[in-house]
């Protein structure tokens, strides 16, 4: 259930001098070197924490989600400048809240360079070679992938 609880995405830095786990139910960042050594935390824009409660289904207790269950980092990729987190910030009865629905893009020091909005609910997300673009994909209205240029800062 705890693991449940923090649920995160992982992607390495390009070099892989770097970690970096993005938690699904709490809008924190954590870095880590290739050692596990923690050197950084980032926070998101809302500071919430990971809410479950426990309920038991055929016999197992497992997470249960509830209406102050909220989700946050759905996916996250890297590049030697910036880490980019797709965040949703939706709480768990709202519709597609278990996609992306903006972009945060912060530098290695856990600076918020600038975040943007999504034309459509995300599921993951890569860059592509060039660094202009992200290809996401996604599943409403029906399972595709879409190519979005990044805004000119």
């Amino acid at each position: 259930m705890l693991q449940h609880a923090y649920h995160a995405s992982l992607a390495y830095e390009p070099t892989r001098q770097a970690l970096v786990v993005a938690d699904f139910y709490t809008d924190r960042i954590e870095v880590y070197d290739v050692s596990g050594r923690t050197i950084g935390q980032i926070s998101g824009p809302e500071h919430f924490p990971p809410v479950f409660e426990v309920e038991q289904v055929r016999g197992q207790f497992v997470k249960a989600s509830t209406d102050e269950t909220r989700h946050a980092y759905i996916d996250v990729i890297t590049t030697p400048q910036y880490i980019f987190a797709l965040y949703s910030g939706k709480f768990w009865p709202e519709e597609l809240s278990w996609h992306g629905f903006y972009i945060h893009v912060f530098d290695w020091s856990g600076k918020l360079v600038r975040a943007f909005a999504l034309p459509v609910p995300t599921l993951q997300i890569v860059l592509t070679p060039d660094g202009k673009a992200l290809l996401g994909s996604v599943e409403e209205p029906e399972p595709a992938l879409y190519y979005f240029f990044l805004p000119v800062k």
